[in-house]
């Protein structure tokens, strides 16, 4: 996946961003993206806001690890979630339940991600 592409998909998921989903949850999430063409980035979210930002936090809440490729086809509704964990495309550290409820606050709408 081209570092544009990246930069793309993580600015359409700011923007899918669910505020009313995020009451009383705050806290700092790491997204890595191993790869040459991946990276680090930090998704933010408090006062039912979320701001994703390239960077690695310091002492964040829960971790996502996913390929930038499965990433791309997870929000463009080629991989189903469900399935990319059984699988194994991504991998969850941390708060667990806290990683869970923060994918739940994006409104993942395969339209949004082409």
């Amino acid at each position: 996946m081209q570092k544009d592409r990246l930069e793309h998909l993580m600015q359409q998921l700011q923007n899918s961003f669910i505020p009313e989903k995020a009451e009383g949850m705050n806290g700092v999430f790491q997204c890595h993206i191993p790869g040459e063409e991946g990276g680090d980035w930090i998704m933010a979210v408090e006062n039912q806001q979320c701001l994703i930002s390239r960077g690695i936090a310091d002492h964040p809440r829960a971790t996502l690890t996913i390929e930038g490729d499965d990433l791309d086809d997870l929000l463009s509704g080629k991989l189903d979630p469900l399935r990319a964990f059984f699988y194994g495309k991504f991998q969850l550290s941390g708060d667990n339940q806290a990683a869970i409820k923060l994918l739940s606050m994006f409104n993942l709408n395969p339209k949004s991600f082409q």
